[in-house]
């Protein structure tokens, strides 16, 4: 597969303590605590946004963005591969929060900065559609700058084996799936062909767990209290406190 050696299947016949939990929910991401989407329970839970992405062209955004047409906006946020010219690296990362501040500034859009926002909440304000300047998060995976932080945030506590799941839809054998590693290791599950990063991963330790959902542009992180902390003092993480009985509704 083209990846470390040290990441191996975990087979059928071997125990595997979460599998049956896997393999007999679905984890819609509707109208459930988040606590449900975690084999462990936690009391403490991050949602993590994953950055958008703008054109670089954009130097002067506020002159080019009010020069924008109803036909100039992408029909559907689907369709950003063929209607962006530039290569996906060539985009410039920002976080929720500007992006909102940006809305706001642009189009008066008053969007509330919180735990419930998803990118649903522009692309509704476009007719389901979105500005041709700006992507959005890719769904179902944690994008790679993003996870390097969390790792960097993680790698003194997870000095043991990690564990990788792999939601049936995330994978093309449409199976969950699973795999065993070094917490360094997890970059490289980029290049197993499959979607993104896996749905799920956590370390023998069992003191952490990330979850992201395969139709979610955001993730969550289940830890101890510490673990939460170092990650909400990361600047490079865009992170907020996700109550353990506060309802996910998509």
């Amino acid at each position: 597969m083209g990846v470390t050696q040290s990441i191996i299947m975990i087979s059928e016949t071997d125990n595997n303590e979460f599998r049956a939990f896997f393999e007999g929910n679905m984890r819609l991401l509707y109208e459930i605590s988040v606590d449900q989407l975690f084999p462990i329970k936690f009391n403490h839970y991050l949602k993590i946004f994953n950055p958008f992405l703008i054109d670089p062209d954009l130097s002067q955004l506020r002159d080019k963005v009010q020069q924008f047409d109803t036909e100039e906006i992408v029909e559907s946020f689907f369709s950003w591969v063929s209607m962006h010219e530039k290569p996906y690296e060539e985009y410039l990362r920002l976080p929720v929060r500007h992006i909102i501040e940006l809305m706001k500034i642009e189009y008066g859009f008053l969007l509330e900065y919180g735990v419930d926002f998803k990118s649903n909440n522009i692309s509704s304000q476009f007719g389901r559609s979105q500005p041709k300047w700006l992507l959005y998060p890719d769904s179902g995976t944690v994008e790679e700058e993003l996870l390097k932080e969390i790792l960097k945030t993680l790698k003194p506590i997870g000095k043991g084996k990690c564990f990788f799941h792999y939601d049936l839809i995330a994978i093309d054998t449409y199976k969950n799936t699973f795999f065993e590693g070094e917490l360094n290791d997890i970059p490289t599950t980029l290049e197993m062909g499959f979607k993104g990063t896996p749905t799920d991963i956590w370390d023998e330790s069992k003191k952490w767990f990330i979850h992201t959902c395969y139709d979610a542009d955001y993730l969550f992180l289940g830890a101890d209290k510490e673990i939460i902390e170092k990650v909400l003092l990361n600047p490079r993480i865009e992170s907020l406190v996700f109550p353990k009985d506060r309802l996910i509704i998509e």
